[in-house]
């Protein structure tokens, strides 16, 4: 692999995260914050996106929990945020349509958000049935490809549900894809993997907004029935926006074959 590839300060800044995270325990002091504010923008700095893409990202976040969270405990617990570049991956468990129409609508108010991709499930008992082995099994992919050389690991995001990966961010060609989703269906316990990470050349990337989104993108809030009233912001307010959503997209997601 050619430095080109992989720079090198982009395997310190990984490096350098996982420093910050041995050192935890002393988060709490001054030179345990420094380490992980340090660490934590050194990964951003070495992403495809930047760290003014990662900021957006982080904006946006923040914006979308605030709005779950303001319309249900439940709906902020059991639904997990992927975000890069403006995309947004919901997954999780929920207990109704009527949840996931909300959690939906209320992600599309978000400032920045350019494209919103749903792959809830619905389960009236709203159980995630194998929590602990979907940590486990998350874990155990970004253990491989942190180690990975001809990976960029930096610039992937994953999430587990229920045997599931799935995966966001931005590939840095074809062959680097494929490693990565190799190494996510070789992983025990892993019924399938759901890609909605693009390629960095996909003009997509340029402007998600205006592009075929993959898999369950989501239109307009309320398009699906009765989203509520955008909450008030607090103090200092959150970037949130009112207002209509882009109009329905639609097309085919990514996705691997069940794994016998």
């Amino acid at each position: 692999m050619t430095a080109a590839r992989f720079p090198s300060a982009a395997r310190l800044a990984l490096f350098t995260a996982l420093a910050g995270t041995l050192l935890s325990a002393t988060a709490c002091t001054p030179v345990g914050l420094a380490v992980g504010a340090g660490a934590t923008g050194a990964v951003t700095a070495s992403q495809e996106r930047g760290i003014e893409g990662g900021a957006s990202d982080t904006s946006i976040r923040t914006a979308i929990n605030y709005l779950w969270l303001d319309y249900s405990g439940e709906m902020y617990r059991q639904l997990n945020l992927q975000i890069w570049e403006g995309r947004v991956l919901l997954t999780g468990v929920l207990s109704s349509e009527t949840f996931r129409a909300e959690a939906v609508a209320r992600a599309w108010r978000a400032k920045g958000v350019k494209e919103v991709i749903d792959e809830t499930v619905i389960d009236r008992s709203g159980n995630t049935g194998t929590f602990a082995r979907d940590q486990w099994i998350t874990a155990q992919l970004k253990s491989k490809l942190l180690f990975e050389k001809n990976v960029f690991s930096v610039n992937y995001s994953f999430e587990t549900v229920r045997g599931v990966i799935y995966m966001l961010g931005v590939a840095q060609d074809q062959t680097e894809l494929e490693i990565v989703l190799n190494h996510a269906r070789n992983i025990e316990y892993v019924q399938r993997v759901v890609n909605h990470a693009l390629l960095k050349s996909d003009p997509r990337r340029a402007n998600s907004g205006n592009a075929p989104a993959q898999g369950g993108a989501q239109g307009a809030p309320g398009s699906s029935g009765g989203a509520a009233p955008l909450p008030a912001e607090p103090a200092g307010g959150y970037p949130v926006e009112g207002g209509a959503a882009p109009a329905p997209r639609s097309g085919g997601a990514i996705t691997s074959e069940p794994l016998n």
